[in-house]
């Protein structure tokens, strides 16, 4: 009899929670590599202990915190991303670990890792502040041709560090990012606040000339819409600044087009008659269009 008493406390004991019975002895030893340092041998006692026990949160946060030190994004998102499904709670303490991974991969060079760590940040976490890495990130996406990606860390960026040294630099790549995907009245605002803030440069003249050809889109937008006013003042942009030269004949024929919908003849016969100016030899491919109208103005057909 006492001998099946013992028995059965042994199987009872086996079979325990580990709570009752203590750590699991690879994550102790786990445990002691990390203090030690050697963090993936740390990384690979944890693994054995969360086979041997199960999808202990105790154990992922521990993978989680061992990968992010071993530059492990991989692993850091297979252990977070678990151990949130156990443990809600533990998203700001996961949301802090990508944000050091994120700068750490930026410190290192490893852009394409600092990104994926940031986007890994953002899943939990939308509205987290990564401050200057912001413009990290854009850029990242900018020179990947990633426009639309491009535009939101750029425009997050300014809106939360303004006055970064970086800000007239990442205001002209968010206006030709728009521009790529053809967001042009967003663009153009963005082209003129970067002019505005700018004296000179290389990037200053090509803002310049990319300002009048969004304006002039947009013009045409807003006439095609019926709205001749708004059509008007966009197209006055590109011809009150000369930029750019290639479409002045088209900004010209536009603003005839504009008064002649208005009713105002002596006005379009002034913009029609501008587009022969700009090409005296009438070779230009709106110099018949524009002769046309003259016609049809001055005397009705």
């Amino acid at each position: 009899m006492k001998r099946g008493m013992t028995y059965a406390l042994l199987l009872a004991l086996i079979a325990a929670p580990a709570c009752f019975i203590g750590k699991n002895p690879h994550e102790k030893r786990g445990d002691a590599y990390f203090r030690e340092e050697r963090y993936d041998d740390a990384y690979a006692e944890y693994t054995i202990a969360l086979r041997q026990e199960g999808n202990d949160a105790d154990i992922r946060r521990k993978m989680g915190k061992t990968s992010v030190l071993r530059r492990d994004l991989k692993g850091a998102r297979e252990a977070y991303g678990s151990l949130l499904e156990l443990s809600p709670a533990d998203s700001v303490e996961a949301a802090i670990d990508f944000f050091r991974l994120g700068v750490a991969f930026y410190e290192e060079g490893d852009i394409l890792q600092m990104a994926a760590s940031f986007e890994s940040l953002f899943e939990i976490d939308s509205t987290y502040n990564i401050g200057e890495y912001f413009y990290h990130l854009g850029d990242y996406y900018y020179d990947n041709a990633d426009f639309e990606r491009a535009i939101r860390q750029y425009t997050r960026a300014l809106g939360y560090r303004p006055e970064d040294p970086m800000a007239a630099e990442a205001t002209f790549r968010l206006a030709q990012s728009n521009e790529k995907v053809e967001n042009y009245r967003d663009a153009l605002l963005y082209y003129e606040q970067f002019i505005r803030g700018s004296s000179s440069g290389e990037d200053v003249t090509t803002a310049q000339w990319h300002r009048g050809l969004c304006a002039l889109k947009v013009a045409r937008e807003e006439f095609e819409e019926g709205d001749l006013a708004g059509a008007l003042e966009y197209a006055r942009v590109p011809i009150s600044t000369g930029q750019p030269p290639v479409q002045m004949d088209d900004a010209w024929f536009l603003t005839g087009e504009i008064y002649r919908e208005m009713e105002k003849p002596d006005s379009a016969l002034v913009a029609y008659q501008k587009v022969l100016e700009l090409n005296p030899s009438r070779t230009g491919r709106l110099v018949s269009l524009s002769l046309q109208r003259i016609q049809e103005i001055k005397f009705g057909r």
